[in-house]
């Protein structure tokens, strides 16, 4: 989603501050929130260090929800208007940015939590959902993949996460071997949903994971 920063050693202490102003009002108001991204990775046991937190909504007004939400980590004055480096302030807590160059609408709050970034974000892209349907596999931020969403206990939380199987998809689409060399290690050693595997990943990208599991069994 947002620029990543630095690894963050102290993502935990982060995530548990962001969902103590969240999670109750989200409960209590019917407002889903998943946790996308290397944090989710981290969550699911992936031995990776989240660079930063990454939450996807279901529509422009969980957003603005939860934006108001965090209205104390946000700025006083509006520090930019370019979509990397923004932060939410006082004067503008919710950015739309229109990236018609890759038929992307952006609804999102962002903002620095003891050194960390937390993005907050709901994506429209037709391109994107139409093009990961012709080619098989499930946009990470779209709305094919609500369906798989895991439930993942933190602390004294209930999150929902983002499959991952379902990252690979976006991880291959990047190019992020590291990662992905991480996560099917970690299926060999933990296991996971095959069915789920297929169905997320382009043939050609299942059929690479595929061969890593026969030159590598468990």
């Amino acid at each position: 989603m947002g620029k990543s920063i630095t690894k963050h050693h102290n993502w935990q202490l982060v995530l548990r501050k962001i969902l103590s102003y969240i999670y109750e009002p989200c409960q209590e108001n019917e407002i889903e929130f998943i946790i996308t991204g290397s944090t989710s990775s981290a969550l699911q046991k992936c031995p990776i260090i989240p660079a930063n937190i990454d939450i996807l909504v279901k529509n422009p007004e969980s957003v603005n929800f939860i934006a108001d939400l965090l209205k104390p980590f946000e700025l006083q004055t509006r520090n930019s208007t370019d979509s990397e480096v923004w932060l939410s302030s006082k004067q503008n807590r919710v950015f739309i940015f229109d990236n018609k160059e890759k038929d992307e609408l952006w609804h999102m709050g962002r903002w620095m939590v003891k050194g960390m970034q937390v993005e907050v974000a709901f994506i429209q892209s037709q391109t994107m959902l139409d093009k990961s349907r012709e080619e098989g596999y499930i946009w990470e931020n779209g709305p094919d993949m609500y369906a798989h969403t895991l439930r993942f206990s933190f602390q004294n939380y209930f999150v929902q996460v983002v499959p991952l199987e379902i990252q690979l998809s976006s991880l291959f689409l990047r190019d992020k071997l590291d990662r992905i060399k991480k996560i099917v290690q970690l299926f060999i050693s933990e296991g996971c949903n095959r069915d789920l595997l297929m169905h997320a990943l382009k043939i050609s990208d299942f059929q690479t994971v595929q061969q890593y599991f026969e030159n590598h069994p468990a």
